[in-house]
């Protein structure tokens, strides 16, 4: 009589794996036991990039999982999947894959998504048929489509492309940035001394066509990184910050309501478009105000240091 024997066997997902069991890229154990593991097939469902996109990422450029299973089978993090998630979508619009690649996941996420950043100005014009049909679209309800007749309306900041940049344009780009309003401008064809005219008043100017990693560079540029955060000035606004001179003091309360007026602004830019105009040119200027009371306190910092 022959005896039957029960095999009972577990099986277990990628995404139960911890990574006890796992290694890294590099083949050294990770010892956290707290990450979640994805299979290929796993992340490939949750990104939409295919298992063969995958592989090809990883030989070419180097977007790989960054660990390992004992077998050596590919395990992805849940940082590895924002970071496949917001390479494919930048791609999707026109980024350059080796780019993607050498970027920093903080870069990559400041760039995507785009229409929800509040790294980005909250109101954003565009004129010229190219930039309206391939740029516009993604900034979603924060985007403005104008007619070079009606460039005079422009709010927030503007891309405008031209194909011939003439006088006429000078003048006009010249009287949007007297009144407050950050000009990207895209030529096709120009004489040097216009393009001077136009870098004198602080216009950046490219060459088109215009790209993708161009007008996130300049749009991140309008509301540059702070040299201290909230925190850091709410601390020195404290009786008991240690600093013989009040200095410290006065300019962070100061650069705090400067603060607190330019989220106003842009909120009331954004929620009352008949007032639009004059709550962006209060905006940038409020914000341009800020930045030589930072410098001013990292001057009196520095001077301070014992």
């Amino acid at each position: 009589m022959h005896q039957t024997k029960w095999v009972v066997v577990y099986v277990c997902t990628f995404r139960d794996m911890r990574s006890p069991v796992a290694q890294n890229s590099h083949g050294n154990r990770d010892m956290s036991e707290t990450a979640l593991l994805f299979s290929m097939a796993e992340t490939s469902r949750r990104t939409g990039v295919s298992t063969a996109t995958l592989r090809k990422w990883a030989a070419r450029y180097d977007i790989d999982a960054s660990q390992r299973s004992p077998g050596g089978h590919r395990l992805y993090t849940e940082a590895d999947l924002e970071r496949l998630q917001r390479v494919s979508e930048l791609k999707a619009r026109g980024w350059n894959l080796a780019d993607l690649a050498a970027m920093p996941a903080d870069d990559l996420r400041r760039m995507s998504p785009l229409q929800s950043s509040d790294d980005i100005p909250g109101r954003i014009c565009f004129c010229g048929p190219r930039v309206v049909k391939d740029f516009a679209p993604w900034f979603a309800e924060r985007a403005s489509a104008l007619d070079e007749a009606d460039i005079s309306l422009a709010t927030g900041v503007l891309v405008w492309e031209v194909g011939s940049l003439s006088d006429q344009h000078v003048s006009r780009v010249q009287r949007l940035v007297q009144s407050g309003v950050p000009v990207l401008l895209v030529y096709h064809y120009a004489l040097n001394r216009r393009l001077q005219q136009l870098e004198a008043v602080g216009v950046v100017t490219q060459a088109g066509p215009l790209d993708w990693a161009a007008l996130m560079r300049w749009l991140l540029e309008q509301t540059p990184d702070s040299r201290f955060s909230d925190s850091e000035l709410r601390s020195f606004t404290l009786q008991d910050n240690a600093l013989p001179c009040s200095c410290p003091q006065h300019l962070a309360e100061l650069l705090l309501k400067l603060r607190d007026f330019a989220a106003y602004c842009q909120q009331c830019s954004l929620d009352s478009p008949a007032q639009a105009d004059l709550h962006q040119r209060l905006y940038h200027w409020t914000q341009a105000a800020q930045r030589p009371l930072e410098t001013g306190l990292d001057a009196v910092l520095e001077h301070e240091k014992p």
